[in-house]
């Protein structure tokens, strides 16, 4: 059987035994080219969690839909009732999947950012009570809160 080598080294022959493992087995074929395509995801999103500001971008989201999924139970709790109130409860349920999804995607050491979560959140979640519930911080609030942004920046950026 004569054989022709193709310009990109590949001869006709595998080319052909190429096409018969798909036709053999398509599904297996298809399934690993998703899971390329899901592992090529997951490495671009590692990527941009490696830097610093990539890094705080994923946590300020993160944090966002935590506080989020809180106010979606909270105004399904006590600023709705019917079928309002359960449909707080479901979005508050599909934002807490979106959240632990968004943040245990990428492979992180979750303890060495821990800080600057804590800071991130407490400020969305003063942003949120605001804007979205008309709540305005007291001065206990504003004192406490003046303690987790420097304990989370301890966390943060302590080396020893």
């Amino acid at each position: 059987m004569k054989v022709d080598a193709s310009p990109d080294g590949s001869s006709s022959l595998d080319k052909l035994e190429g096409l018969q493992s798909f036709v053999r087995s398509p599904t297996k074929t298809r399934h690993r080219t998703i899971a390329i395509k899901e592992e090529e995801s997951m490495n671009q999103f590692s990527q941009l969690f490696s830097t610093p500001v990539g890094a705080f971008l994923v946590l300020a989201v993160a944090a966002y839909l935590e506080v989020q999924r809180d106010a979606c139970f909270q105004s399904g709790l006590y600023r709705s009732s019917g079928a309002k109130q359960i449909g707080w409860f479901v979005a508050g349920a599909v934002v807490l999947v979106c959240y632990s999804l968004f943040l245990n995607f990428p492979q992180i050491d979750f303890g060495k950012l821990l800080g600057i979560y804590v800071v991130l959140f407490f400020l969305v979640a003063q942003i949120v009570a605001r804007l979205q519930f008309h709540q305005s911080p007291s001065k206990p609030i504003y004192v406490g809160g003046a303690f987790v942004v420097v304990g989370g920046l301890i966390l943060t950026l302590w080396r020893g």
